[in-house]
Order: structure tokens, then sequence, then C-alpha cells
């Protein structure tokens, strides 16, 4: 077995070829990376992946427009293949890149390793007695990614939008960002905590409760992710060991957007109006062309699930939104998710009798579909067949008949007089 020198100051030179692959077209109002292409091949509605031309980006032009958002690192990703070398035609370049000794172990291309900080290298791609002096070792099609840094990370292709093909692209990777590329360091880079402005009506707790869950959580993001780009962690927040498996055990997962800083947090518990999760977010502001250059204010939004009127026969469920911006202004408790962050001791009293409360009316909400209906009616301002009525007059429910509207609303019990007196 061929062997390598044992010292910390060593490093490995890897050559790839990089190049930008036909993976490109427009799907609706977007246009930007699809793979080989978008739905079932073979159908009408399938868009194959090609190379970016002058129409598809006036397709993004205009699409950003429209959202009044412009996509800063999709922007520069189709205009680096349409500058950029191309894959189908066999253009390319090879570019060295130099991995120091102190990253102790790669994944290789079928899951041998290569260990320099050991002294030793085991399972060669190719027999690489030739290289024991850690010169150059040439690599096959694929190349980085087969040294694990795709997992987790930006991956060749967020690499090269954030690089763009450039020759100031290659010195920057030279000067010590090819350490973006590495997805298990990923964690690593954030160990220190994640800084989060204090914004509006974001609670004292929450930039702990996020650090806390990407310190002692799992990361799921191939289960969870729901884009590119994106860290998700989770953290199963149940005590008693015997309800720690449950299907409803109360979980707290928190999704970082390696783009533009957005940080999401989910809760979810039984205990959560309409059984739905509670959402946290924290937006930054970002300049663009609809701000005239100018930064917007961050943003922290929370919202909850609630019950509404879903069509014209009255019908009830739990697929409404209660949007805020502040904590205190949720049905749901959230003192789990502080006591998680900061400990139980800072937990006041003030706040375990409004716990107490805020659980009591979920819970009640949750079991009652009268009580149900009084929270629409309260929050909307008037009746349940006010609100039908309304609806219908927009465009969201469809009559289908004097006798059938409301029909399926709960009967509201008698309260006061004769019904009090029995207790009704």
């Amino acid at each position: 077995m061929p062997t390598a020198p044992a010292f910390d100051n060593a490093s490995i030179d890897i050559i790839d070829r990089y190049d930008w692959n036909p993976g490109y077209g427009t799907v609706g109002d977007f246009t930007g990376y699809i793979g080989r292409g978008f739905g079932e091949e073979g159908t009408e509605d399938y868009v194959e992946g090609k190379d970016v031309d002058l129409d598809m980006l006036k397709r993004f032009a205009i699409n950003a427009f429209k959202k009044r958002k412009l996509n800063k690192s999709e922007a520069l990703e189709l205009v680096g293949n349409y500058l950029g070398p191309k894959q189908s035609k066999g253009e390319g370049k090879d570019i060295k890149i130099n991995i120091p000794t102190n990253v102790s172990t790669f994944a290789g291309n079928e899951g041998r390793q290569v260990s320099t900080k050991q002294g030793a290298v085991r399972g060669a791609q190719q027999d690489i007695s030739n290289y024991q002096d850690f010169g150059e070792v040439p690599l096959a099609d694929g190349g980085i990614a087969r040294l694990g840094f795709a997992g987790g990370g930006m991956g060749r292709r967020g690499f090269l939008k954030f690089l763009g093909g450039t020759a100031a692209g290659i010195a920057a990777m030279k000067s010590g960002l090819v350490k973006l590329l590495s997805g298990p360091t990923t964690k690593k880079s954030i160990a220190k905590g994640i800084t989060i402005p204090k914004t509006g009506g974001m609670p004292d707790w929450f930039e702990p409760l996020v650090n806390k869950v990407i310190k002692e959580g799992e990361e799921v993001t191939k289960k969870y992710a729901t884009k590119d780009r994106e860290i998700v962690y989770s953290k199963n927040l149940e005590t008693d060991p015997k309800l720690k498996d449950a299907g409803n055990a109360d979980e707290v997962v928190v999704y970082q957007d390696l783009d533009d800083g957005a940080i999401k947090v989910e809760y979810h518990s039984a205990d959560n109006l309409a059984e739905g999760p509670v959402e946290l977010k924290f937006t930054p502001g970002m300049a663009d062309e609809t701000t005239k250059g100018k930064k917007p204010p961050d943003e922290f939004t929370a919202a909850e699930s609630e019950p509404e009127i879903v069509n014209w026969d009255g019908d009830l469920e739990g697929t409404g939104e209660n949007l805020v911006d502040n904590v205190a202004d949720l049905t749901s408790d959230t003192t789990k998710l502080k006591e998680y962050a900061v400990g139980k001791e800072k937990i006041t009293i003030k706040e375990i009798v409004e716990s107490i409360k805020k659980k009591k009316r979920t819970q009640k909400i949750n079991e009652d579909p009268t009580a149900q209906l009084n929270y629409i009616e309260n929050k909307e301002g008037y009746s349940a067949m006010e609100y039908i009525d309304e609806s219908e007059r927009v465009g969201a429910f469809k009559n289908t008949g004097y006798e059938t509207k409301g029909m399926n609303l709960p009967e509201k019990k008698a309260s006061g007089g004769l019904a009090g007196i029995l207790g009704e």
C-alpha cells in the first residue's frame, strides 16, 4: 500500500474540468435550471433542458419584472451558461484545485478514502503510486463531485453560479473560496452560531432557538429541503422517552436559505391551532431594482393554521392562515420553544399562566366546531352567513342554491335565559 508523508502542510492538487451542462429552460413563469428536462418525457408538456440562448434570457428578464424581484444567483447562472464554455460543444476549462491536508478525509468515487493526515492512501481511483509526492491527481469526468464536495454544499452548478466561470472566479477559488464546496464543513462553519438581527415582533429567544436546533438537531436537508441552497435541521422536543418516537411528537425544524439569508422555523405540535405547524420566519431586506438600490428593513412574521369556512355549504376546515408580525398575537402557544431555547428557568409566572390559557383555548377550538365558528366570526367581524355571501360575491364560493347555503354550519348553543338556568 503506498504511503504519503505524514505532515500537516501537505496538499493535493486536483484537476477538474468545468463546463456548463445544457440543463436550462422555461416552465410556466420560471426560467432557470431544470436539469435534463421537466415533466414526462414523450408528452407535449415535456420541456427539454438546453443551453441558454437570448430568448431564454429575455424570458427570465420578463418574469423577473412581473414578480418585481430579481434572483441574482439565477441571473448569474444563466449569463454564465450563455457566455461560458458549453459541454454540448465540447468546450471546457481544466481547473487545478489545491486541497490542504487539514481536511483529513474525502469521499471517493465508490466510498473509498484518501487520508493524508494519517499518512496513508487507500483505494485510489487509479494507480496513484506515481503521485506519492502529492502532485497532480487527474480525476475522471465528475471530478470534484466525486470527492464529496457536492453533497450538502453548493455543488458544481451552485459553485459555477457563484464563480461565473471567469478568470476572477478561478483566482478567488485559489485564494480559499473552494472551501465553500465542502458539504461536511457547512455545519461546522455555522457552529459558532448564526447572528439574527432583532426585528419587529421577533422574540428574544428566536436566535438562541435557531442555533440550538442547528447544534443539537439532526441535519435533514435531503428529506425536507424545498429548494437548492437550503440547509434543514430538525429537533424532537419530546422529553417523555415513551412518546419520543411517536408520530405526533413535538418537533421543531429550521430552514436556512444560503442565498438570501432567510431563516424559517416550523413548530409541529398537536397542541397548535388546527393542529397545523406554527411558522416563524426572518427575512433580511434585499436591495434590488424595485427598491432603487436601498436596503428595505428586515422582516419577521409568525403564522399558524386556523379554521375557515371553505364553501357555500358552510363546511369548516383548518386550512386558513393567521399571519401576524408578533408571536404574542398567535393563538397557538410557543412557550415550549422558548423553554428549549433558553431554559425552563427563563419562563416567568405570567408566561406560564398565559401558556395555560392559550392551550385551553386552542384545545377548545380544535375539538368544538361551534368554537371554530365563533373564532371565524370574531376574526372576520361579521356572521358566518354574511361571510358566505361576501365570499360568493367576490367569486370565492359558488352559489348552489338558497336551500344549501350554510347548511353544514354548526348550530350555536343557546346561552343565558332558561338555557343558562338549565346549564346548557
